[in-house]
């Protein structure tokens, strides 16, 4: 008996079962047709591509341990290219490297977390805690001159206004800064409060750059709200919380209060990169003409932004007041 193979080849039965029989054949076969559809392309630019993004990651140093990007992203390539190339349907590889992919990511970073960090377990709160997610928002002010104000008819005394700014920058790698105690980043607070002649002991409101947990702690030390390594403790006291919901978490008399990220830092109001500092100045604003709602600061007329970029790379500090 004779059939007409698929490439229109007249064979004999036993050809049926040669690719059944050759699994080189067979996957080289795969192989010329992924290529031919561009599907092999796709898998070689998507891994040079994640390669690269994750080893420029790596070299800033951010967090301890992120060096195992490199390999999580060289092993999801792998596997994208293995999937690409296997005779399966589309939509059952990308199921396959949907549930792997966050399955070898936790596996290849958690011995670094867990080593830093040994009293935590794996769970939502290690992205809920830790960091923020970066997410899509904007934001938007606008900035005046007395005279502009004055031309238009518009009382001054209503409207906050900026006593004083500072910025500074200082090395991008990590391992180039005086950490924890980043010093560069103390300039720009000082800057701010010497142009607006107050102190951290002034100020109202504070709004600072939490993407990180300890980066918010690092913030208070670096303003001046807290001594060096008592950022903690300024936390813990209760201290930086709204007087509304104090009493939920501490008891006991306040020596200081100024309470710090009353909307719920990045946290609570997301973090849209590029847009957070200007979003700061509106909270600001919010606070100063008493605009804020339920989490209204009582009585602020004093209130100081704080942003960063770049693991404290870029810091810029203002200060804002009204009558």
């Amino acid at each position: 008996m004779r059939y007409v193979s698929p490439e229109g080849r007249l064979a004999g039965p036993e050809a049926a079962f040669d690719n059944v029989l050759n699994r080189r054949a067979l996957v080289w076969d795969r192989a010329r047709r992924s290529l031919g559809g561009g599907r092999f392309w796709s898998v070689l630019l998507v891994l040079l591509l994640t390669f690269t993004v994750a080893r420029s990651t790596s070299t800033v140093q951010w967090v301890g341990g992120i060096e195992v990007v490199n390999v999580i992203a060289l092993l999801a390539a792998v596997l994208m290219s293995v999937l690409a190339l296997s005779p399966i349907r589309e939509w059952i590889g990308l199921g396959i490297a949907l549930v792997l992919a966050p399955v070898v990511a936790v596996y290849g970073a958690w011995p670094q977390i867990h080593h830093t960090h040994p009293t935590d377990v794996i769970g939502p709160q290690l992205v809920a805690v830790w960091w923020n997610r970066i997410t899509d928002g904007s934001a938007a002010l606008v900035l005046v001159s007395g005279k502009w104000l004055d031309r238009h008819g518009i009382d001054k005394s209503k409207l906050p206004r900026m006593l004083g700014f500072g910025s500074s920058t200082d090395y991008l790698a990590l391992e180039k800064k005086d950490a924890p105690t980043f010093t560069t980043a103390t300039k720009a607070a000082e800057k701010a409060f010497g142009m607006a002649k107050l102190t951290p002991r002034d100020m109202h409101g504070v709004e600072v750059h939490d993407c990180f947990s300890i980066t918010e702690i690092c913030a208070y030390e670096i303003l001046g709200l807290a001594d060096r390594g008592k950022g903690a403790e300024l936390a813990m006291s209760g201290a930086t919380a709204l007087p509304q919901v104090r009493n939920e978490k501490v008891s006991g008399k306040i020596g200081w209060e100024i309470p710090i990220n009353a909307g719920g830092g990045l946290i609570g109001d997301g973090h849209p990169v590029g847009a957070t500092g200007v979003r700061q100045v509106v909270e600001a604003y919010q606070h100063l003409t008493e605009q804020a709602g339920a989490r209204q600061i009582p009585g602020a007329k004093k209130f100081l932004t704080f942003n960063m970029g770049g693991s404290l790379t870029t810091s810029v500090a203002m200060i804002w007041g009204r009558d």
